[in-house]
C-alpha cells in the first residue's frame, strides 16, 4: 500500500549490503543460507491486534528508523538502496483458524522464517496471523540487510513505546548519517586503523588441515553452496553456573569470553595446533550507534595462541585485550565479510570461514532497555498493555551457520549455555564429540546436558 507523497532518497548500498546482494545473486546460494539472514520475531495477542493502532504505530516507527524503507535496486550497473518516505506498511493477513498445539507452533515458525527476496522487494514484513480462540499472532520479520540482532531490539522497543503511547526522547541515526559517519573510519585515523589491522594480520597462520581442508574438500569461500547442517548443545548445571561466573569474575574477563576461549583451546588441542585465526561477530562498537536500527555488524579476524603455562586464564585475558583492541579500530574492511582484506588473507593460505566465535551484544541493549522488565515477560509468559495480553512465541530455528564451526552462546544469556554449529560435511560426530568434551575439561563442567540436532 501506497499513500502520500516524498522525497526519495537514494544512496549506493554499504558494503555489508552489497556483500549479501553478491551472495543471494550467485548461482549457488540456497534457501538455508536465504533463511540464515531473515530476522523474527512473533507474538501473541489475546484477544485481538487493533489493527489501526498497530498501523499507525507501524507508520511512525518507520519515518523514525528509514532502514525499513529500503528497497535494492540495479540503477546503471550498480546497486542502490532506494528510501521512498511514501511507503506504508502492507500488513499481509493469514487465516489459520483452531489448530492443535503442534500445528500451531509450526505453522508460525513456517510463516515466520520463509526466505525473503531481497532485490526490489520490501525488506520489512508484518504479518497478521488470525488463529481462532489461540488470538491473534503478530509476526514481524526483518532482512539482515537492513537490522542485526542489536537493531531488532531497538525497533521493538520503539514499536511498543508507540503503541503505548510512551515518548521516545532519543534522535535515530538515519541510513543516510550512518553511511556518512559510520561506515568507514574518520580520515584523521584511516592511516592509524589500517596499520593496525595490517599489524594484526601480519604472518597470521595458514589455515590448519581441520575440517574440510582436512577432507581435501573446497571451502565454501562466500557461504554459498551445499552444507549439511548440524549443531551440539552444551549446557551446564546450575552449579557450573555459579562456578563459571565466579571464574570470569576472578579473572575479570566476561563468560562469553572464558567460554569462547575454552573452545579455542580445545581446537588446539584437540588437532595439535599452535595458532588458529578465527572470525568474531561483534556489533555497536560507536556508542552514538545505540538508536540505530540498520545493520552494524563487524566480523574481525582474529589470531588465538594456544595457552602456555598461564593455561586458560591468560588466554582468555590475551583474548580479551585483542578484542578491546580490534573494537577501538573499526570501523574497517578488515572487519567485514568479502573485502580485500579477506581476500589477501585468502589468498595467503587462511581460511577465515574455518572458525568463527559469536559475542551476544544484543544482550546489553535489551538489559538496559527503559521497559527492558516489559521485554523479559514476552519471554516469560506474558505482558500486560492495556486490554492486551502479549507474549513471545519462540520461532528460533537452526538452518546453517556462516563457518564450518561456529561457537555461539545461547540465546538465554543466564544459563551460560552454548552451542557448537557445524558443517556435518565438514565433521563427523566423533570429532564434535571430541571437542566437546575437551571444552567441557578446560571448563571443568561436571555433568552438562549435551545434545545433538541436525537441521531437517
Amino acid at each position: 500500500m501506497r499513500a502520500g507523497s516524498g522525497k526519495i532518497d537514494i544512496h549506493r548500498a554499504d558494503k555489508w549490503q552489497s556483500y549479501l546482494l553478491q551472495q543471494d545473486q550467485d548461482p549457488e546460494c540456497r534457501d538455508d543460507l536465504r533463511r540464515f539472514w531473515v530476522l523474527a520475531r512473533a507474538f501473541l495477542v489475546r484477544p485481538r491486534v487493533d489493527l489501526r493502532r498497530l498501523r499507525r504505530s507501524l507508520e511512525k516507527l518507520m519515518v523514525r528508523h528509514d532502514c525499513l524503507l529500503i528497497r535494492f535496486r540495479p540503477i546503471k550497473g550498480a546497486w542502490m538502496a532506494v528510501i521512498d518516505p511514501s511507503d506504508k506498511p502492507d500488513i499481509r493477513q493469514i487465516e489459520l483458524g483452531d489448530l492443535n498445539d503442534a500445528d500451531f507452533h509450526s505453522r508460525i515458525r513456517e510463516i515466520a522464517n520463509a526466505p525473503m527476496p531481497l532485490v526490489d522487494h520490501p525488506l520489512v514484513e508484518i504479518i497478521l496471523v488470525k488463529c481462532g480462540s489461540w488470538g491473534d499472532v503478530l509476526v514481524a520479520r526483518f532482512h539482515h540487510a537492513i537490522t542485526d540482532g542489536f537493531g531488532v531490539i531497538v525497533l521493538i522497543e520503539d514499536l511498543i513505546k508507540l503503541l503505548i503511547g510512551l515518548p521516545i526522547l532519543s534522535k535515530a541515526v538515519s541510513h543516510a548519517q550512518y553511511m556518512a559517519n559510520y561506515e568507514d573510519p574518520p580520515s584523521e585515523r584511516t592511516a592509524e586503523i589500517d596499520a593496525f589491522w595490517q599489524a594484526m594480520h601480519r604472518d597470521f597462520p595458514a589455515a590448519p588441515p581441520i575440517g574440510r581442508k582436512a577432507k581435501g574438500l573446497e571451502p565454501l569461500w562466500r557461504n554459498v553452496g551445499v552444507v549439511k547442517p548440524q549443531k551440539v548443545t552444551i549446557l551446564p548445571g546450575v552449579k557450573d553456573r555459579k562456578l563459571l561466573k565466579a571464574k570470569a569474575d576472578r579473572i575479570n574477563v566476561s563468560r562469553a569470553n572464558l567460554l569462547y576461549t575454552a573452545f579455542l583451546e580445545a581446537m588446539c588441542r584437540c588437532y595439535d595446533v599452535d595458532r588458529l585465526m578465527y572470525v568474531c561477530h561483534v556489533a555497536r562498537f560507536n556508542p552514538t550507534l545505540e538508536s540505530y536500527a540498520g545493520d552494524s555488524m563487524h566480523y574481525p579476524i582474529l589470531p588465538y595462541r594456544r595457552a602456555d603455562g598461564s593455561g586458560l586464564d591468560g588466554a582468555a585475558l590475551a583474548n580479551k585485550e585483542n578484542l578491546i583492541a580490534a573494537l577501538t579500530h573499526l570501523p574497517s574492511d578488515a572487519a567485514r565479510l568479502g573485502s580485500k582484506w579477506e581476500d589477501q588473507l585468502i589468498a595467503n593460505g587462511g581460511y577465515p570461514g574455518q572458525f568463527a566465535v559469536h559475542q551476544p551484544r544484543a544482550f546489553t541493549k535489551e538489559n538496559r532497555s527503559m521497559i527492558g522488565h516489559g521485554i523479559k515477560n514476552l519471554h516469560r509468559g506474558g505482558q500486560s498493555m492495556g486490554p492486551f495480553q502479549i507474549s513471545l512465541i519462540d520461532v528460533a530455528t537452526f538452518h546453517r551457520s556462516l563457518s564450518d564451526l561456529h561457537f555461539r552462546l545461547s540465546e538465554d544469556n543466564e544459563s551460560c549455555g552454548f552451542n557448537l554449529e557445524f558443517d556435518g560435511i565438514s565433521y563427523d560426530e566423533e570429532e564434535i564429540e571430541n571437542l566437546s568434551g575437551k571444552i567441557c575439561e578446560f571448563l571443568d563442567l561436571q555433568q552438562p546436558q549435551i545434545s545433538l540436532f541436525s537441521a531437517k
